[in-house]
């Protein structure tokens, strides 16, 4: 996969912290899926910035009743 495409394999990595990342990092390295040791940075800041893009998929949803045609739930849909 990033063995073939030595393009996209990251030098840095940004993760929230959270305990799985750093041994699933150093593993990668040992099967060869990251060339180099990419630079591990632990922040939530810079994930917040990609978690606020999805609050709209995230929040509840209304219950909708039934649709008289297709294009009232096409247009329903992409108001959620």
């Amino acid at each position: 996969m990033l063995q073939d495409q030595p393009l996209l394999v990251p030098d840095w990595i940004c993760t929230d912290g959270v305990g799985p990342y750093p041994p699933a990092i150093v593993e990668s390295r040992k099967e060869g899926l990251l060339l180099c040791a990419p630079t591990h940075h632990v922040t939530k800041h810079l994930q917040q910035g990609i978690e606020s893009d999805h609050f709209r998929v995230k929040r509840v949803m209304p219950r909708v009743g039934g649709f008289r045609s297709f294009h009232t739930a096409r247009r329903t849909i992409q108001g959620f």
